[in-house]
């Protein structure tokens, strides 16, 4: 198996796998190894693969009237409400 690294889009929540053999991460068989210490990422194991995937958390709630985030502190999602100077604009 080759040692990868993930690194996660700001984008898209789907992860991509950049790296090549000998770099320094580690290999893993289980969901456990792939915590990677963020309370906003969803961690994963591809055990067939041995590459961790660490995917942000979904906050969206699909309304144009919060601003949605997963506060880094807590692991929760936060739902504020937006201006409608925000959402429409000035004029």
């Amino acid at each position: 198996m080759h040692n990868v690294t993930i690194i996660q889009s700001k984008t898209s929540r789907l992860p991509f796998v950049s790296g090549t053999a000998g770099d320094s991460c580690q290999e893993c068989d289980n969901d456990d190894m792939c915590n990677d210490g963020n309370p906003c990422t969803e961690d994963h194991c591809d055990a067939q693969l041995g590459i961790c995937f660490n995917v942000p958390v979904d906050c969206a709630d699909k309304t144009c009237f919060t601003a949605d985030y997963c506060d880094p502190d807590s692991g929760k999602c936060v739902h504020l409400a937006r201006s409608l100077v925000d959402i429409c604009g000035p004029d």
